[in-house]
């Protein structure tokens, strides 16, 4: 593993809040959030119950109330599961409050999961995340999204997200971070600088090699320059090849 690999998996962890081990960039973007998970809900919590198997992780299960879906599909009384690990919540969960929840259903767990680490928290304090919420309803056809991330550690890279709508370019700022508006389509992001090489970060939100935006919508992706010898890693296969 490359210095830069290290230090850069090193900062995914320590960027978390209440102990959540990030995925990276941080902060999670509320567009991006949005569109990956299954739906996304303003519920109340009215009970919790502790769970505590033997030989196994603990964990809580929160009965919610749905008082509004803003996104997908979901009953109007659901339950989340939460692990006793460092991907819990970020927030004290308290029995009658009200939460702005980002979620997705995991079979394997018979309930509803959250990201410790995205937008959800409690409705009082969700203010920003729901005026985000109203600019991605606003967006009109053909307003495209955008692609944003970072290359750790790399001002002045070049970043190309190539689609069926052409090809968009940015260059890294200071801190090596980037955005790219595009048009609505799927499309493979590169980091490119002659005699360097660059991989999706392991901790990266979304896999480079194909990022599907609509309207409204962005994406998160994380790059690592590597040692240009080691063998091709997985993200620099592009679709169909």
């Amino acid at each position: 593993m490359t210095k830069g690999l290290s230090l850069a998996l090193l900062l995914c962890v320590i960027v978390s809040s209440a102990g959540a081990v990030c995925m990276s960039p941080q902060p999670r973007l509320v567009c991006a959030e949005y569109f990956k998970e299954q739906a996304v809900v303003i519920a109340r919590l009215v009970r919790t119950r502790y769970v505590d198997p033997k030989n196994d992780v603990d964990y809580r299960l929160y009965t919610m109330k749905t008082e509004r879906v803003l996104h997908g599909q979901i009953d109007g009384n659901f339950r989340i599961y939460e692990e006793n690990s460092s991907g819990r919540a970020g927030f004290e969960w308290k029995e009658g409050e009200t939460y702005l929840l980002f979620l997705s259903y995991i079979k394997r767990d018979k309930g509803w999961e959250l990201d410790g680490c995205g937008n959800s928290g409690p409705l009082r304090k969700s203010a920003k995340a729901l005026k985000e919420i109203d600019k991605i309803n606003a967006a009109g056809n053909g307003d495209g999204g955008i692609i944003a991330g970072v290359v750790w550690f790399d001002p002045g890279i070049t970043v190309i997200a190539r689609g069926a709508a052409g090809i968009f370019r940015a260059k890294s700022n200071q801190e090596g971070r980037f955005s790219i508006h595009v048009p609505p389509g799927i499309y493979s992001v590169r980091a490119l600088e002659p005699k360097a090489r660059f991989v999706a970060d392991d901790f990266s939100y979304e896999l480079p090699r194909r990022v599907r935006i609509v309207d409204g919508s962005c994406a998160q992706v994380c790059f690592n320059r590597v040692d240009p010898d080691e063998p091709k890693h997985p993200s620099e296969r592009l679709p169909g090849r």
